[in-house]
């Protein structure tokens, strides 16, 4: 019996019949869940009664999985993302909350979703645990990194100002363009108004092989280091020759698709100060396989600095002041 239901269901997955884990975390930590059996080897008498036991192993325990969830951070976010996806009729959604500074996943929540305790409308979509293996082009969530590809280039320095006119530019053939024509804009403006035009010119200022190299040391393209089952690292051409134009449009977000996961610890790697932690789904037992290492990938100050200007955008005259909280 699963007593959350269907707020964790993708994440603990569900049993067959016969007990054996057919996804999530019932399927990954299956032999340490389920345990052995003991047995004995008796002698009987001619009328079948017991007359001695000539050996017995006991069995082994079944082992408990404790996880870094946080029921209530879990129950809200499903309730939020469920509300969400009625309210704007989308197909499905999905969140993830980690603490920053530990990798530690929070809460990882999918909608639709399915109640594991009945099975009648238990279908394929409902139960793919969408936060990893589903990838999407993430957009202007993905800004910061040109901003951020360029300070640490050097290129440019915190104060700057961009000069975006006239608002639009053609790139071989193709157009790029803001809402407005916003004119001269610092970084963190950019930032604040969502600057397509800044963003390329900030991604067309930093050598490309330096701008890829970004994107790959954020944990985008790459495993999250959850061990999860099928596990998504994302969409990402690779090619020797890019265009100017599909720079630009890398530096807005498209040309690359990415899954909530990963954007999360892209997210938690500048939240922590610019190193980047694998994200961990299990508290204990502490898993014995291959971990990667939390390593420092954009430097301290830079980091820093990207974290401030993203704080605008949810002030006066940023493009979010709903999701500002006190």
């Amino acid at each position: 019996y699963y007593p959350n239901g269907e707020v964790t269901a993708q994440l603990i997955g569900i049993t067959d019949v016969d007990d054996s884990g057919l996804e999530g975390l019932e399927r990954l930590y299956d032999d340490w869940l389920t345990g052995t059996p003991g047995s004995k080897v008796i002698r009987r008498d001619a009328k079948g009664r017991q007359v001695e036991i000539l050996k017995s192993t006991d069995g082994e325990e079944a082992g408990n999985l404790k996880l870094t969830i946080d029921q209530r951070i879990q129950a809200l976010a499903y309730r939020e993302i469920k509300e969400a996806m009625l309210y704007y009729q989308a197909a499905s959604a999905s969140a993830i909350v980690l603490d920053a500074h530990t990798g530690d996943v929070l809460a990882m929540v999918n909608a639709p979703s399915f109640n594991p305790n009945d099975r009648s409308d238990v279908s394929p979509h409902r139960m793919r645990n969408r936060v990893l293996t589903d990838a999407f082009e993430p957009g202007s969530s993905l800004k910061p990194l040109a901003v951020l590809s360029a300070l640490e280039f050097g290129s440019v320095k915190v104060g700057d100002i961009v000069n975006t006119n006239p608002g639009w530019m053609r790139l071989g053939g193709s157009l790029v363009k803001d809402a407005r024509n916003y004119g001269k804009l610092t970084l963190e403006e950019i930032i604040q108004h969502s600057s397509n035009m800044g963003t390329s010119r900030l991604a067309l200022g930093v050598p490309k092989p330096f701008l890829l190299d970004t994107y790959y040391n954020m944990g985008l393209m790459s495993d999250t280091g959850t061990n999860m089952p099928g596990e998504s690292n994302g969409l990402f051409h690779e090619r020797s020759r890019w265009s100017d134009f599909e720079l630009a449009t890398l530096s807005f977000g498209y040309g690359i698709s990415v899954t909530t996961a990963q954007l999360a610890r892209m997210y938690a790697t500048l939240a922590n100060g610019g190193v980047s932690m694998p994200l961990n789904i299990v508290k204990q037992p502490q898993s014995t396989g291959y971990k990667p290492e939390p390593q420092r990938v954009v430097s301290e100050k830079n980091a820093r600095a990207v974290l401030e200007m993203m704080e605008s955008v949810v002030q006066r005259g940023g493009t979010a002041t709903k999701a500002a909280v006190p």
